[in-house]
């Protein structure tokens, strides 16, 4: 099964992938992941050269089963092509901005670590993000959309 999670910041896609991963057996993948190497604490991510990012983008895509999760970009798009299904993770913005919260006070005390340095400026830039996201996706007749909590562990179950 090759499936896309695709959804918008603090909407649980690699939670998700997380749990499907380890239910299943199949890899996981973020596709901020592949697009930046791991953060540096002094740095931050750096964005992979065309060079670097093909080869590893390619070699996931050969995998027989895949989850690849990720908010949809160009670059992303042999993806979304090639997954059996795209699971569409559209959940309220205001439950999405409390998670955002969340998610940078939880990081700020170090109960959760994160692939970039926790900052007000980065809180604010996913709420920007969150507000500016809409669910466009190609491929309808691939797509399961999710709208709340029961939605997604009834697929969680059923996976």
């Amino acid at each position: 099964m090759k499936l896309y999670i695709a959804g918008c910041p603090a909407s649980g896609k690699s939670y998700l992938s997380h749990q499907l991963s380890q239910r299943s057996g199949i890899a996981a993948y973020d596709c901020d992941a592949i697009l930046y190497t791991a953060a540096d604490t002094f740095t931050g991510n750096r964005k992979r050269t065309a060079n670097e990012f093909e080869p590893l983008f390619n070699q996931i895509l050969t995998d027989k089963d895949w989850i690849i999760e990720g908010v949809p970009r160009k670059k992303f798009s042999r993806a979304l092509e090639e997954a059996d299904y795209i699971l569409i993770l559209d959940f309220p913005k205001t439950k999405l901005y409390f998670r955002a919260l969340k998610r940078y006070i939880k990081q700020k005390l170090k109960l959760e670590t994160s692939g970039y340095k926790p900052s007000l400026k980065m809180l604010f830039q996913m709420f920007k993000w969150i507000y500016q996201y809409d669910v466009q996706v190609e491929f309808p007749e691939k797509q399961i959309i999710i709208k709340n909590k029961k939605q997604l562990l009834e697929f969680i179950n059923n996976f």
